[in-house]
C-alpha cells in the first residue's frame, strides 16, 4: 500500500516573528553581490554581534538586516516522511 501524499502548506522556525519570517544579519558585500550565486552560500547570523565577531570584514563593509521567510518544502528529509 503507498503512503498518502502529504501537503506541507506551512513550516516555522522556532524564532520566527508573527508573520513566519526569521530576521538576521549579514555582511553587507554578501548581500550585494554574494546572496544567491555564491558556491557553498552566504550565512545569515542570528545577532549584529556574532556577524561582527565572525566576519571581520564589516567594519569596512557594513552589516545589513535581512527578513527570510518560508516558501515550500522542495525536498522532504527522511526524518520528516509520514
Amino acid at each position: 500500500m503507498s503512503k498518502p501524499n502529504k501537503l506541507v502548506t506551512t513550516c516555522s522556525a522556532m524564532s520566527a516573528e508573527d508573520d513566519g519570517s526569521v530576521i538576521g544579519y549579514m555582511c553587507r558585500v554578501d548581500w550585494e553581490c554574494e546572496l544567491g550565486m555564491a558556491e557553498g552560500g552566504n550565512v545569515i547570523y542570528p545577532g549584529i554581534e556574532d556577524c561582527k565577531r565572525v566576519r571581520k570584514c564589516t567594519t569596512a563593509c557594513g552589516i545589513v538586516e535581512v527578513s527570510v521567510s518560508f516558501r515550500k518544502i522542495v525536498e522532504e528529509g527522511a526524518d520528516n516522511e509520514a
